[in-house]
């Protein structure tokens, strides 16, 4: 007899969570605030959702890491900022927080929108965003066909 099992939001997001967590441990002599395969910025609120243990994986940082300096040729910039913090003025926006990974997946990325806070001005999400270098998304996608062939070659090897 099978057993039916009830999975909250909370133990997914944390079954992900080790998985990315797994492959982003510092390593001996490895400056973890170097890292730039990934970014990972929230607001306030979102990081709330998370764990204190995965809180304080998150840094606060400066908006300008996330949206640019506030010049007159950055006119989208106040934009961008109330569209992220889902507010109607610049001033308005909290803090900023960050983490930096240097390996993620498609699917953590999506994960991480999961996160997303939503209001009637701004139904499709704000609060998260995850900064990958355009070239990056090709590397994940070939990391993690590599990973599906290693991981169906394991299974031919096991006689599965």
């Amino acid at each position: 007899m099978t057993k039916n099992i009830m999975w909250s939001e909370t133990d997914v997001r944390e079954i992900w969570l080790r998985g990315l967590n797994s492959r982003n441990i510092e390593a001996e002599g490895e400056d973890s605030s170097k890292w730039d395969f990934a970014i990972v910025f929230v607001c306030r609120r979102v990081l709330d959702k998370f764990s204190p243990w995965e809180q304080k994986k998150f840094h606060k940082c400066d908006l300008k890491l996330c949206f640019g300096e506030d010049t007159d040729e950055n006119w989208l910039w106040s934009e961008d900022v109330c569209h992220f913090f889902g507010v109607d003025h610049p001033q308005e926006a909290g803090d900023l927080y960050m983490r930096r990974l240097k390996s993620i997946r498609q699917h953590e990325m999506d994960m991480f929108q999961r996160y997303s806070e939503t209001n009637w001005n701004h139904p499709e999400g704000f609060g998260v965003k995850v900064a990958v270098d355009i070239f990056d998304l090709d590397k994940i996608e070939k990391l993690e066909t590599t990973e599906k062939i290693q991981n169906e070659l394991r299974k031919i090897q096991e006689g599965k």
